[in-house]
């Protein structure tokens, strides 16, 4: 005997009758595999891979970051490079606010002035600490490792790495974070 409507597709099925779903792609496998979470990182001549249950860490996103990961910079050093980066975004900010914005349609007619969202005073505060960071770093290069890894977000040759750490040192003692 034939049942009336349409034939029944064949597959398992849910306990409530459905056919089970196809499962999506799973964001954790993605994200484990994303190139710069499986790449080995290169530090004094040595590579070393992130380990799987660190790769999911929200550090793996940034050269420095990684770096730390597979412990070639303390967390210490890592902190420091944190807080150069936030002073670097703070004294861009100053920088930004300064200019004379032009206009949509390029005559070089200024727009509307835009208000200041600091006062003389604090713009230059930050001015000041940015440069008292920047040269407590200390050498040119070090300056420039600093600048490729932490603010550019490049990976760095290993033969600055040494130049990296020195950097980093300085700005922990500028910062005052040892323990």
């Amino acid at each position: 005997m034939s049942r009336a409507g349409r034939k029944r597709k064949t597959g398992k099925r849910e306990r409530n009758g459905r056919i089970l779903r196809e499962r999506g792609i799973d964001p954790s496998a993605v994200a484990a595999q994303l190139p710069h979470r499986t790449a080995d990182v290169y530090w004094l001549d040595l590579r070393r891979a992130i380990p799987i249950e660190k790769r999911h860490d929200a550090k793996a996103e940034h050269p420095l970051g990684r770096l730390n990961l597979v412990g070639a910079v303390s967390d210490a050093q890592y902190d420091a490079g944190c807080r150069f980066r936030d002073e670097v975004i703070r004294y861009r900010r100053v920088l930004d606010i300064r200019k004379e914005r032009q206009s949509v349609a390029g005559f070089g007619q200024p727009q509307a002035s835009t208000p200041k969202e600091l006062d003389d005073q604090r713009a230059v505060e930050i001015m000041r600490e940015y440069m008292a960071a920047f040269e407590a770093i200390g050498s040119r290069t070090a300056q420039a490792a600093i600048k490729h890894i932490v603010i550019l977000e490049r990976e760095l040759e290993p033969s600055l790495f040494g130049h990296l750490t020195f950097g980093l040192k300085n700005l922990i003692v500028h910062y005052d974070l040892t323990s």
